[in-house]
């Protein structure tokens, strides 16, 4: 059910912001996606003073353990690139679950007849961000979802987040639970 779902979602991601589109990930896509993984992450790791050489090696094996995790906890997951103005500027990642949201992020979801659309990650380059791409690939997830039948979406963002908590708040996600990540929902009824 969930890997039907989530690949049909291609099909369905319209973006409204003029010269945007979604397209599925392809293998010619990894290194744009590996490449913007550094770029989001290299200043986390700035004061360990590594030199570029090993720095750049670190963020490779985060990147590719954080992708062998993601494709272990979420085999029906979908990757999408977001293009911009002719250029690759984010990447998509997500995937339906059945039942209801949980209360927290790893627990069992609840029973239910309809699905949950889950975003598991979300990376937009420096350059494309506060200009309404964000907004706009969300929302069009959203009416995506409610089309292929999901009553709920859900996401987890870091707590310490606050740009995305907020924009998350705006678009009308609320909290569902807090620790190190809030666990995020917006109902598509």
């Amino acid at each position: 059910m969930s890997a039907g779902r989530t690949a049909a979602l291609a099909g369905q991601l319209r973006l409204a912001h003029p010269g945007s589109r979604i397209r599925t990930h392809a293998a010619a896509d990894d290194e744009f996606c590996r490449s913007l993984f550094r770029e989001e992450r290299a200043a986390q790791f700035a004061p360990l003073d590594l030199g570029d050489g090993a720095l750049r090696a670190m963020l490779d094996q985060q990147f590719e353990a954080q992708r062998m995790a993601t494709t272990r906890r979420f085999p029906d997951a979908e990757a999408f690139i977001i293009a911009h103005a002719g250029r690759d500027v984010g990447r998509l990642i997500v995937t339906f679950r059945a039942g209801s949201p949980a209360a927290s992020e790893g627990t069992a979801s609840r029973p239910s007849d309809s699905p949950t659309l889950h975003l598991i990650d979300l990376a937009l380059a420096p350059a494309a961000r506060n200009c309404g791409i964000g907004s706009d690939v969300i929302n069009s997830l959203a009416r995506a979802g409610h089309a292929l039948g999901a009553k709920h979406f859900t996401l987890s963002v870091l707590q310490s987040n606050e740009a995305a908590r907020r924009l998350y708040g705006r678009l009308g996600f609320s909290t569902a639970a807090d620790g190190v990540y809030s666990a995020m929902v917006r109902h598509l009824e």
